[in-house]
């Protein structure tokens, strides 16, 4: 091939990656905001009635989702300029807090499951982009709802442990093959408990991407009840960030 064919071969190998990243990213916004939609018209129509507040805070989640799409597509804008590349805005974060906010928002993917909220004692603050770390962990608990034995508990919780922030995913199930622990990592491989269950198999790669990018790691280890669990880490803030870690 000549220096121009191989030049046209990365940029459509560089186009294709960006595609699914970018499938990938809308995915989870879209499935959360049909959710509440779904709330929201089941109330209107008299099949599950709510309380006020809850509508109201159905219709805030709603738009909140909205306005995720809204930065998540001038993201991909800013990513498809030539040169460019999706925008990370490392910052102190508090991840205990992040994270709750986290799980309200995608409490209605996960009704049929209870959730155990591990919510640590004191701020745990992080460098990390917000969006991104939104972005990652609204996958995990994505998969989650589809993937944990309908009925049983999701348990998420985050410490700090050798000088780093670390926050695990788990549920009562069987977990991920010992074998599969790395290979589901890539590219478009995805889980098959249940075949019927849509996804692009792009989403744990890009969260490995992601938390890379941000200085962290994401990977799989044993749950210690014979399953297994996802385990995030990132850097702590420091001084020097601004905020001093705990």
């Amino acid at each position: 091939m000549s220096r121009s064919e191989d030049e046209i071969a990365l940029i459509d190998t560089a186009r294709a990656e960006l595609l699914s990243l970018v499938t990938h990213e809308l995915r989870t916004p879209l499935a959360v905001l049909s959710a509440y939609v779904e709330l929201l018209s089941d109330a209107a129509s008299g099949a599950s009635p709510a309380k006020p507040a809850d509508l109201a805070t159905w219709r805030e989640a709603a738009m909140q989702q909205v306005g995720r799409l809204n930065l998540q597509i001038d993201s991909i804008l800013t990513a498809a300029r030539p040169g460019s590349s999706l925008p990370l805005e490392r910052a102190p974060m508090n991840l205990g807090e992040i994270t709750g906010a986290v799980i309200r928002e995608m409490a209605p993917l996960l009704r049929n499951h209870s959730l155990r909220w591990e919510e640590p004692e004191s701020a745990i603050i992080v460098l990390a982009d917000e969006s991104r770390f939104r972005q990652v962990l609204g996958h995990l608990l994505e998969n989650e709802a589809k993937y944990a034995p309908v009925g049983e508990p999701v348990s998420i919780g985050c410490w700090v442990r050798d000088g780093r922030a670390e926050l695990y995913l788990t549920d009562d199930g069987v977990g991920i093959p010992r074998e599969d622990w790395e290979e589901i990592f890539e590219a478009f491989v995805r889980r098959t408990q249940r075949p019927s269950t849509s996804g692009s198999g792009i989403g744990l790669y890009a969260a490995r991407r992601l938390m890379g990018a941000m200085g962290g790691e994401i990977k799989i280890e044993p749950n210690g009840f014979g399953g297994s669990r996802f385990l995030l880490t990132l850097p702590l803030a420091t001084e020097a960030h601004g905020i001093l870690a705990p």
